[in-house]
């Protein structure tokens, strides 16, 4: 437990780092999944993300790039939101990559409008410094690496999830955050994974945990304003969280860092999130419903 509190103290105080790099700098080195990626990374040194660190760098970088692209050429609406969905899991497919947090990397120029190419570029650089820190305290992993089966990108799971970033785009255009990065995230490792997914059977976990820690979140935004001080207090609360929850499911800690991100932490941004979970969770039970009717008329 000792040495489970040290590393998640190490993920903390890393986001909190690059924060204060960002503040100082005024690069967006900021994005919502660094803090889930950290917290993998350094709390399991052996897990999936750790054992692939150039598919660390690569996959997010690649996906932050087509999105900045994507939102210059197109800004927001159905196509770049399906584009940047679809290019971000044939990057993963392609790649063989594990780094599914890549997805929302990829997302957020869509969402906020993001056009200049220092975003791609400030994520090469928090992920290169997260491989570095990474190493320099376990040392380079050796060993098979990881991937993601690209079969597990085909079929009705991949139908959902663009089904439901679709329709979340068109019925709530007027509260752009709603699609907030991080739920393209929980949207594929859900829709798609199926029973595999992150948080099988822990749906209220998940409901509670995004929505507490994005409402401290906004408190501390509204407190002591968008400070490298305010987002250590919050990784630092998102942890505890995890903690008193007895959960691991590290997009809890990207969603707390969206108000950091996008400069919002009113109730409307607040209650775009739960509502964006909460709908994720009827999607969800919907293709459960339907999916043993697809395979009786299927030949």
């Amino acid at each position: 437990m000792r040495g489970t509190g040290l590393r998640e103290a190490i993920a903390g105080l890393f986001v909190a780092s690059i924060a204060t790099l960002a503040w100082l700098t005024h690069l967006p080195l900021l994005f919502p999944e660094l803090a889930a990626l950290a917290y993998g990374v350094f709390t399991n040194p052996a897990g999936p993300w750790a054992r692939a660190p150039m598919h660390l760098l690569l996959t997010p970088v690649l996906t932050a790039l087509i999105g900045t692209a994507l939102a210059r050429h197109f800004g927001f609406g159905l196509v770049p939101v399906a584009l940047s969905v679809l290019s971000s899991l044939a990057g993963l497919a392609l790649l063989r990559s594990p780094i599914t947090p890549a997805i929302s990397a990829g997302l957020l120029p869509v969402v906020l409008n993001m056009h200049s190419y220092a975003y791609p570029l400030s994520v090469a650089l928090a992920v290169a410094l997260l491989n570095a820190a990474h190493t320099a305290l376990n040392g380079r992993n050796s060993g098979q690496r990881p991937s993601l089966p690209p079969w597990r990108l085909k079929g009705f799971g991949l139908y959902g999830l663009l089904v439901f970033m679709l329709a979340m785009a068109v019925v709530f255009s007027g509260w752009r955050l709603i699609l907030f990065p991080p739920l393209a995230v929980l949207a594929f490792d859900r829709l798609v994974l199926g029973a595999n997914h992150l948080w099988r059977g822990r749906v209220p976990v998940l409901l509670l945990g995004g929505g507490l820690n994005s409402i401290f979140a906004a408190l501390l935004l509204d407190f002591l304003g968008n400070t490298p001080l305010a987002v250590a207090c919050g990784v630092a609360a998102g942890i505890l969280l995890l903690r008193l929850l007895r959960t691991s499911v590290a997009p809890v800690l990207a969603i707390g860092l969206l108000p950091f991100v996008t400069g919002q932490g009113d109730a409307r941004a607040v209650g775009s999130i739960l509502l964006g979970l909460l709908a994720l969770y009827a999607a969800a039970a919907l293709q459960s419903l339907m999916r043993p009717t697809i395979s009786a008329v299927a030949p």
